[in-house]
């Protein structure tokens, strides 16, 4: 059995009635929704606590005492929920990567600077730790004026074909490519697997994908998949070259290019200790859905626990969706 403790202040809360942690590669931060009954003993304690407290949530093997930190980050929401029957609390936040989306900043950066360090200097002032092996430099002096750190950290990225991806320490990664670890366990219809649909939708994909760029030809790729009219303009903040203009609107392409797969298993841990990892690859064997066995990139984990049941939902996608 498996448990999730959330620490804040230094207080350690576990018992929780209601849990909903989502960790996905779509976004560079994690999010969390929790709720616990109050009782005389704890009510004192949450009411203590206050939004933006900085939060660890921290997954346990209760037998083996084996833990894992699964977010770090902070306290967006508090909701305290009174009716006759009972009394609550319910808490919600999001990775310390949140301030990298929601604030608004402006920032100027020299010429022949790499994008590690320019992600370290704007990272740095949020207390955000930034990960990357990125040596290529950005050859124009920039500046970006009244947008959100992760807008300029993307369009830039983008011009370095490397996609933003954070981690349990609510850390910044900047990587090209995705993780090539596949999971001891695989997903098996009949065994493991309580729960799957496949899904294939065409509603966010196009018939071509041109990158506008100013003073220079437009980049055009074609989705043959796509045989109707639907074109998409992206217009990018930074003037790129073809090579990089081509491999833009290729990674547009291919992450529209919607082949899902959920599965739903009992449990949070695909071994003794060990939970559930967006980022990595697993074996699945679905016969229902598709004749062989392929390996999928595990795209997000949700980890819930209603009517005292703990599942965990994946969602996995090919290991291409996130080349560039």
């Amino acid at each position: 059995m498996s448990d999730i403790i959330l620490k804040c202040d230094g207080k350690a809360f576990v018992g929780w009635k209601y849990i909903h942690l989502v960790c996905t590669m779509q976004a560079i931060a994690y999010s969390f929704c929790v709720e616990m009954d109050l009782n005389k003993d704890n009510a004192p304690y949450f009411n203590q606590i206050k939004t933006h407290s900085s939060i660890e949530l921290i997954g346990i093997d209760n037998e083996t005492k084996v833990k894992q930190v699964l977010l770090t980050g902070y306290i967006d929401k508090i909701k305290r929920i009174i009716s006759p029957e009972e009394s609550s609390v319910q808490i919600q936040g999001r990775s310390k990567t949140r301030d990298l989306i929601d604030c608004v900043i402006t920032k100027s950066f020299a010429q022949n600077q790499s994008l590690t360090a320019v992600a370290k200097s704007i990272c740095n002032d949020f207390s955000i730790e930034v990960t990357s092996d990125n040596t290529s430099v950005l050859e124009d002096k920039l500046c970006f004026s009244l947008q959100t750190p992760f807008y300029i950290l993307n369009e830039l990225a983008k011009n370095q074909n490397k996609v933003l991806l954070t981690n349990n320490k609510g850390n910044l990664l900047i990587q090209d490519k995705v993780s090539k670890e596949v999971l001891p366990t695989p997903l098996i219809e009949g065994e493991n697997i309580i729960l799957a649909e496949m899904e294939e939708n065409g509603s966010n994909q196009f018939s071509s994908y041109k990158v506008k760029i100013e003073e220079q030809a437009s980049i055009e790729e074609q989705d043959e998949n796509v045989p109707c009219f639907r074109p998409y303009e992206i217009l990018s903040a930074i003037q790129e070259s073809k090579e990089v203009s081509k491999q833009i609107a290729l990674f547009e392409k291919r992450k529209r290019a919607y082949f899902k797969i959920k599965v739903v298993i009992l449990g949070w841990e695909y071994s003794q200790g060990k939970f559930w990892q967006e980022n990595k690859l697993c074996e699945v064997n679905l016969p229902s859905l598709f004749t062989n066995s392929k390996t999928l990139l595990i795209e997000s984990v949700t980890f819930n626990l209603i009517h005292f049941e703990k599942t965990t939902v994946l969602t996995l996608v090919k290991p291409e969706t996130y080349h560039v």
